[in-house]
C-alpha cells in the first residue's frame, strides 16, 4: 500500500518535534537533509558530508568516517525514539543500511485512515517545504498538555552504612536475599522479607558475593579465597554451607532448572577470554557452552530463562563495552545478539514468560536506566518508574515486583603538591565520575575525564581546579584517556564510537576529532612520544592485549611488546617504554626502545590499578598496595632505586581506569579516588508496567 505524502510529512514531524530529537540538533539536521532527498537518488557520503558536517568537497570519506558514524548514531536514536514516545505511531522513520535513504514503514494497517482531526496546514505540505519551516517550528507544535499517569513508587528495603548488592528473590517470591559489605573488608549474606527484619546467612572473616537461589530452594553465593573464588551452596538457607566448584573469577551465575547443575562463567588460564560453562553439582563436570573470540573479556553473568529453553548473558569485548545475548540450549545452536548499546551493562533477569528480558543499561547520551527488552523483535522500553542509575535488577515473578540496586559514588580528581609541606587537596567535587588527569606540558591545564555532561567526555580544566570546560562532544559512547601532545595543543584520546575502542586526536581548542585507528579490534590508552611524532596506544589485535606504535599518517603500526603490554608511556629521554600488563601478575615494566627485546620489571602493582602510576624524568610514581590491604603513593628514584612514601589513601584509589599524572618539573602529582560510595536496596510492585507478556 503507497503511502501518502501528507502521511510521510506527519512521520517525520512526529520525530522531529520529539523530546528525543529537540536534544540532537546535529542529528535532526541530518535527519531533515535525508528526508529531503529523492527516493530514486540517495545522496552519497561525499555530498552528506560537505553539506551537514562542513568538509571541504574533496575530502576523502576512507580517511574521515563522521558520515558513516553519525548515520549510525541516527539510527540509533531513530530506534530509541520508537522504544519509547513514539511507539504508537503508525508510520516508522527508518533509515536501512547500506545506504543513505530515508524509507517510511507502516506499522498498522490502518495508518491511511482519515484523521480524526483536522491537521494543521502545514502538515499537508511537501517533505522539503515542511523542513523548511525549521525546526523550531515543529518544536512548537506540541504545546498542549498531556495527562499524567500515576506512576508507582519504590520503597528503600536497606538502609546501611555498609554497600548492599546484587538482590535474588527465592523462588516462592517471599525472601530476598543480598550481599552486604562488613567491617574490615568482609562481606555477609543477608536474608530479609521486604519490611521484616534481616538476619545474616553468613559471618565472620569471610568474603561472600553474587547470591543465587536453585529452583529446588538452595542458596548459593561465591567466596573468596586467595586464589579466586569457591562456589558454595546452603541445600537450606539455615544449613551449612558446602563447596560446589572452584572459578578463577567473580561473576553472578544460575541454577538448571532441574538444580543439578550450575551455569556460571570462567577463564581456563589467565590471558584466557572468559566463557560459559555448565558444572554438574554431584560430580564436577564441566562443559564449555561458549567459545568468544580471542582478545575479548568474554562472556559473563549467565542466567538460564525460567522455561529452561535459552541461556542469557553477557558479552564484553572490553570491561567497558558489552551487549546482551541469547544461546538457546539446543543441539549446534548459536548464540544471537539482543542488544547493541555497546555499553557496560549492569545486570539483568528474566520475565516470568522467558519473552523478555530486564536490564539495567546506559543508551545514547541517556543516563542508566531499567529497560524491557522483548527476546524476538528486539524492542524495548525503559521503565521508567524505577528512576535514573538502578542495577542489578532481580524480578519476583509471582508477585511482579523489581528488586534493584541504587548506587551513589562520588569519584574526585586530586592534587598533591611535592614540596616541603605537602598537603592533599581535592580539585574536582561534582557528584559524578571524574578521572584519568593528565596534567599539560607547562603545569597549567589538566586534561580529565567525567560524567558531568551526562556521558564520558573529555574536560579541561586549571591545574587548581578552577574553569572546568568539556572539550569532546561523542555524546553517549565511553571516551576518555587523553593525553597532551609535547606542545600542548592537542590531545589524544579514545572513545567507541563505532563500537570499539579507537584512537582520536583532536584540537585543545575544540572541534571535531580525527580518528586515528579504525580497526575492528580495540585500541585503547594512547599516549605521545617524546618528539610528538609517534602514538602509543594498546590494541588486542593479535588475541591479547599489546603496545604498538603509530603516526598519523601510517596506516601499519608498528608492535613495540610481545609479551603483553597495556598502558604505556615514553621516557621524558626517549630512551624506554614503560608499560603495565594485564595478567594476574600485573607490575610496571619497562623496555628499550632502541636497545635488546628484553622487558625490565620495576615496581609492583595490581592488575586493578594498571592506571595508578606516572613516570617522570627522574622518578617513577606508583600506587603500593601493603600485605595488610593499606594503600599509598611510592616514588621510586629510577638512578638509586630507593623508594620514599608521599601518601597513604584513606579512600580507594580509582581502578580500571588511568588515574594518575605528574608534573613535568615533578611539583606535584594528581590522582583519582572514589571519595564517598553506597548502595542500597530498593523494591518496585509494578503491576501496570506488564512485566510479562509482549512488549508494544
Amino acid at each position: 500500500m503507497d503511502i501518502s505524502s501528507q502521511d510521510k510529512s506527519r512521520a517525520l514531524a512526529s520525530v522531529l518535534g520529539s523530546t528525543d530529537f529537540a536534544q540532537s540538533p546535529k542529528l535532526s539536521n541530518l535527519l531533515s537533509f535525508l528526508a529531503s532527498q529523492p527516493d530514486e537518488e540517495p545522496p552519497k557520503e561525499t555530498v552528506i558530508g560537505v553539506a551537514i558536517f562542513g568538509r571541504d568537497a574533496g575530502y576523502d570519506p576512507k580517511t574521515d568516517p563522521i558520515v558513516r558514524v553519525e548515520v549510525r548514531r541516527l539510527r540509533a536514536k531513530l530506534l530509541e525514539y520508537y522504544d519509547a514516545s513514539g511507539r504508537n505511531d503508525a508510520l516508522r522513520v527508518e533509515i536501512p543500511k547500506g545506504a543513505y535513504a530515508v524509507q517510511f514503514r507502516s506499522i498498522h494497517p490502518a495508518h491511511n485512515a482519515a484523521p480524526a482531526y483536522r491537521a494543521p496546514a502545514w502538515l499537508a505540505l511537501p517533505i522539503v517545504a515542511l523542513l523548511a519551516l525549521g525546526l523550531g517550528y515543529l518544536l512548537a507544535r506540541n504545546s498542549s498538555p498531556s495527562s499524567q499517569q500515576d506512576i508507582p513508587a519504590p520503597h528503600q528495603i536497606t538502609a546501611h552504612q555498609f554497600n548492599s548488592r546484587s538482590p535474588a528473590w527465592a523462588p516462592d517470591g517471599l525472601r530476598l536475599a543480598f550481599s552486604r559489605d562488613a567491617e574490615a573488608g568482609n562481606s555477609h549474606i543477608i536474608l530479609t522479607e521486604p519490611g521484616q527484619s534481616e538476619r545474616n546467612i553468613t559471618s565472620g572473616g569471610v568474603r561472600d558475593y553474587e547470591p543465587a537461589w536453585s529452583p529446588a530452594g538452595a542458596l548459593a553465593f561465591l567466596r573468596q579465597i586467595p586464589q579466586g573464588f569457591l562456589l558454595m551452596q546452603k541445600d537450606r538457607p539455615d544449613q551449612p554451607e558446602h563447596e560446589i566448584a572452584h572459578l578463577r573469577i567473580r561473576q553472578p551465575f544460575s541454577y538448571s532448572l532441574d538444580s543439578r547443575a550450575v551455569f556460571v562463567s570462567d577463564s581456563e588460564a589467565p590471558g584466557q577470554p572468559v566463557r560459559l560453562w555448565r558444572i554438574e553439582i554431584d560430580t564436577g563436570r564441566r562443559t564449555p557452552l561458549t567459545q568468544p573470540r580471542a582478545g575479548m573479556l568474554g562472556d559473563l553473568s549467565p542466567k538460564l530463562s525460567p522455561d529452561g529453553t535459552q541461556l542469557a548473558f553477557i558479552r564484553a569485548t572490553e570491561s567497558a563495552m558489552s551487549n546482551l545475548w541469547i544461546l538457546p540450549l539446543t543441539a549446534n545452536s548459536q548464540p544471537r545478539q539482543l542488544s547493541y548499546d555497546g555499553r557496560t551493562i549492569e545486570g539483568f533477569d528474566w520475565t516470568s514468560d522467558s519473552q523478555a528480558i530486564v536490564a539495567s543499561l546506559e543508551r545514547g547520551n541517556q543516563a542508566r536506566s531499567l529497560w524491557r527488552l522483548d527476546i524476538q523483535s528486539g524492542q524495548s522500553r525503559r521503565i521508567a518508574a524505577a528512576g535514573l542509575g538502578p542495577i542489578n535488577p532481580s524480578l519476583d515473578r509471582k508477585r511482579n515486583r523489581i528488586s534493584y540496586v541504587v548506587r551513589v559514588a562520588d569519584t574526585n580528581i586530586w592534587r598533591l603538591d611535592l614540596g616541603a609541606n605537602p598537603n592533599p587537596r581535592r580539585l574536582t567535587s561534582a557528584i559524578h565520575l571524574d578521572t584519568s588527569s593528565q596534567i599539560s606540558p607547562d603545569g597549567e591545564t589538566i586534561a580529565f575525564r567525567s560524567a558531568r555532561s551526562g556521558a564520558n567526555e573529555v574536560w579541561l580544566m586549571s591545574a587548581t581546579g578552577s574553569a572546568p570546560r568539556q572539550l569532546s562532544r561523542f555524546d553517549g559512547p565511553l571516551s576518555g584517556s587523553p593525553r597532551w601532545s609535547p606542545d600542548g595543543s592537542r590531545l589524544v584520546l579514545e572513545s567507541r564510537l563505532a563500537g570499539n575502542g579507537d584512537i582520536y586526536v583532536m584540537s585543545t581548542t575544540g572541534g571535531s576529532p580525527t580518528p586515528l585507528t579504525r580497526e575492528s579490534s580495540n585500541e585503547v590508552l594512547p599516549s605521545w612520544s617524546r618528539d610528538g611524532r609517534s602514538i602509543y596506544f594498546a590494541s588486542d589485535r593479535t588475541g591479547h592485549w599489546e603496545i604498538f606504535r603509530t603516526t598519523e599518517n601510517s596506516t601499519s603500526p608498528l608492535q613495540i611488546t610481545t609479551h603483553g603490554g597495556f598502558a604505556a608511556f615514553e621516557s621524558p629521554d626517549g630512551q624506554f617504554i614503560y608499560f603495565t600488563k594485564q595478567d594476574e601478575v600485573g607490575g610496571i615494566w619497562r623496555k628499550s626502545l632502541s636497545g635488546p627485546e628484553k622487558e625490565e620489571w620495576l615496581a609492583p602493582l595490581p592488575p586493578n590499578f594498571w592506571g595508578q602510576w606516572a613516570i617522570a624524568k627522574r622518578a617513577l610514581y606508583y600506587l603500593e598496595v601493603l600485605p595488610d590491604a593499606r594503600r599509598q603513593i611510592v616514588r621510586l628514584n629510577l638512578a638509586t632505586r630507593q623508594k620514599r612514601i608521599l601518601f597513604q589513601f584513606t579512600q580507594l584509589p580509582v581502578q580500571f581506569d588511568s588515574s594518575m599524572s605528574v608534573s613535568p618539573e615533578e611539583s606535584f602529582i594528581t590522582w583519582a579516588q572514589l571519595d564517598s560510595s553506597s548502595s542500597d536496596i530498593f523494591v518496585l510492585t509494578t503491576p501496570e508496567l506488564a512485566l510479562n507478556g509482549p512488549s508494544k
